[in-house]
């Protein structure tokens, strides 16, 4: 898995997804992602205090 760190600042990016967020950090996005998974999601959070910034990307389900 790789991550980017930076001042409790964590980089989501698309080879991570599944991606489960469990530390109340600041993340963001580096780029868009189009997630092809048949169930679940592609970015779950269990903890409070989370920010995603998606820095104008998106992320998007891709259909069949």
């Amino acid at each position: 898995m790789w991550l980017h760190y930076a001042e409790n600042v964590i980089s989501i990016v698309s080879s991570t997804l599944p991606y489960l967020i469990a530390m109340d950090r600041n993340y963001f996005l580096n780029n868009s992602f189009k997630v092809n998974m048949s169930s679940g999601n592609a970015i779950g959070i269990t903890e409070e205090n989370v920010t995603i910034d998606l820095m104008g990307h998106s992320v998007r389900y891709a259909y069949h």
